[in-house]
């Protein structure tokens, strides 16, 4: 990103959210089509194993994490994003009535 942009519109994430949910919703949709570009390859390869806990800092709907989790089901896993893509109803689906995966 360059400096102009950033001074201008205070960074790429500020710069989104001032344009709305619909490009909100958009940018999300893109980085979960990302995700067939080799995520379950990741998921399955990844040493996941041996760590207690996976944190997937900037998860949008934890697509990812969620795979992982599947594949190492002893995992404990922390989903971290801004607060306007977390209270949506994609992720409140992917918790249990407890708060866990």
């Amino acid at each position: 990103m360059d400096a102009k942009f950033h001074n201008k519109n205070g960074g790429f994430w500020k710069y989104l959210e001032s344009e709305g949910a619909k490009h909100e919703n958009q940018f999300s949709d893109a980085m979960m089509n990302v995700d067939s570009l080799g995520a379950k390859g990741m998921a399955q390869d990844g040493p996941f194993s041996k760590f207690n806990r996976i944190i997937d800092i900037g998860g949008s709907s934890g697509s990812f994490l969620r795979k992982v989790l599947n594949l190492n089901p002893k995992l404990e896993g922390v989903l971290f994003d801004r607060p306007q893509l977390l209270n949506t109803k994609a992720i409140r689906s992917f918790y249990s009535a407890g708060g866990k995966y």
